[in-house]
């Protein structure tokens, strides 16, 4: 049995229009089924269902109306298929798509019952919903809320492999349990570093070929790679995470934060935590 061509030479014959290779445009169409079952992230509706059936359709025929080869084929076909699962949500005005039993455990609010999907998908928009409500601007030299954005999605990812989950799309689950706004998209740790939304752009196709827990590492290596080689050392985000967490914590309720974050961030809660981080800063 030989290997499935890369994506780009499917998506060169599905250009070929009416003589493309028929074999080409099948193979294509697997993977985009398979994609497309990442996309919807474990969410078992209806709606998800015909999602998978008729999106790889529409992601075809777009990509014979207007792929260009600008950006690489596989990163174009997620991106519309994310574009065309969040169209049908906002038309039936359901939420964004959670990750439903895949996470059996988020940072202990969610427990395994059969309603499990949608106690979790209340929990992640009760968490974005945290976040909108205390969002602060950036300082002169660190963007410690864009740090926080992108440690809490790294956590959400780790949360789902240490669950003994490896799905395909770990990157795209993630993101849909934690969306980031068009302006936190651009928004950068440090004014020399990548945006959110370029670093987002390296560190997924890693989080997606792991076959273990997502590490700090992982993000900062993605961080370097997009800013061209501009990075941050280990102990250097772990302070920039650590105050941004202290900030968090002291800017809604203690029950909010235990609820929604302090498993998730590997926090003992708001008193604990911040006994801790007055302790080391104190040591400093």
């Amino acid at each position: 049995m030989t290997d499935d061509p890369p994506v780009e030479e499917l998506v060169a014959a599905v250009l070929e229009g009416p003589s493309a290779d028929e074999a080409a445009v099948s193979r294509l169409r697997h993977k985009l089924e398979a994609w497309a079952r990442a996309t919807v992230a474990g969410t078992r509706t209806q709606l998800a269902r015909d999602f998978v059936e008729e999106a790889p359709g529409e992601v075809i025929r777009r990509c014979i109306e207007s792929y260009d080869g600008s950006q690489p084929a596989e990163a174009w076909c997620r991106t519309v298929l994310r574009n065309l699962w969040r169209d049908r949500l906002r038309r039936s005005r359901t939420r964004l798509p959670a990750a439903g039993e895949m996470v059996e455990r988020v940072a202990g609010p969610v427990r395994p019952d059969p309603q499990g999907g949608e106690r979790l998908q209340r929990w992640a928009g009760e968490l974005r919903d945290a976040l909108d409500g205390v969002a602060w601007a950036p300082a002169r030299s660190v963007d410690q809320y864009a740090a926080l954005l992108l440690q809490l999605r790294l956590a959400l990812a780790a949360a789902v492999v240490r669950g003994g989950h490896f799905p395909e799309g770990l990157s795209s689950v993630a993101a849909g349990l934690l969306p980031w706004r068009e302006d936190e998209v651009e928004r950068r740790v440090r004014r020399e570093l990548a945006t959110l939304g370029e670093v987002w752009s390296r560190l997924g196709p890693r989080l997606d070929a792991l076959d273990a827990v997502p590490e700090t590492d992982h993000v900062l290596e993605a961080l370097e790679e997009a800013s061209g080689g501009a990075g941050v050392s280990a102990s250097t985000w772990y302070q920039w995470t650590r105050r941004a967490r202290k900030r968090l914590r002291e800017s809604i309720t203690g029950e909010a934060y235990d609820r929604l974050f302090a498993g998730l961030l590997q926090d003992r809660g708001r008193g604990a935590g911040a006994a801790e981080d007055r302790g080391r800063e104190g040591g400093s």
